[in-house]
């Protein structure tokens, strides 16, 4: 299973001017920057194969974090689901005995399902999360001055720490305790 990404200059760029990351909400971070093309292949077949692109607009943080997050559960929860969001649609994965079924559901029906062995899923997110990494300390690097994602980015917490701080995140007060936007 490979899972990639090509990088959307123009989105980088809006991504990177809109406002500093270090003061960017976790959650807006990880839903609504830094959206780019993904492709997911397993066994040589498209996960998006018959849609108008094989290539879906994604957010790279969600994808990465999340995405990573939800794999390394599977064995005890035994089945997540990641969000589609060019196409409305979902992924659903189910655990079963070491083997993951995704499902791929779209415009109302299931557009893909395919088998593959759990490990080889983790070890895939596992690469495409440390690829996403590398290329936001390179192409932007403030993200690390960023309180919930810069520990995550730079390596030093992993996917679980990363959640529970973004749930326990509170936006900056001015003195007289009114929300700094």
């Amino acid at each position: 299973m490979e899972i990639s990404f090509k990088v959307d200059e123009e989105d980088l760029k809006i991504s990177l001017e809109t406002k500093p990351l270090e003061k960017v909400r976790p959650g807006l971070l990880d839903v609504t920057y830094f959206l780019m093309p993904i492709r997911v292949v397993i066994n040589n077949e498209d996960l998006f194969d018959g849609l108008p692109s094989r290539h879906l607009s994604m957010p790279l943080l969600s994808w990465a974090a999340n995405g990573f997050n939800i794999v390394k559960k599977l064995p005890y929860l035994k089945e997540g689901h990641l969000i589609l969001h060019d196409t409305g649609g979902d992924i659903y994965f189910k655990y079963l005995e070491n083997n993951t079924t995704l499902l791929t559901y779209i415009d109302g029906h299931i557009n893909k399902t395919i088998i593959l062995n759990y490990a080889e899923l983790l070890a895939s997110f596992e690469v495409f999360s440390e690829q996403v990494k590398a290329f936001l300390r390179e192409r932007a690097p403030e993200i690390e001055k960023n309180p919930v994602w810069g520990p995550w980015v730079k390596g030093l917490i992993d996917e679980e720490t990363l959640y529970k701080n973004y749930n326990d995140w509170k936006p900056p007060r001015d003195k007289n305790n009114n929300i700094i936007f």
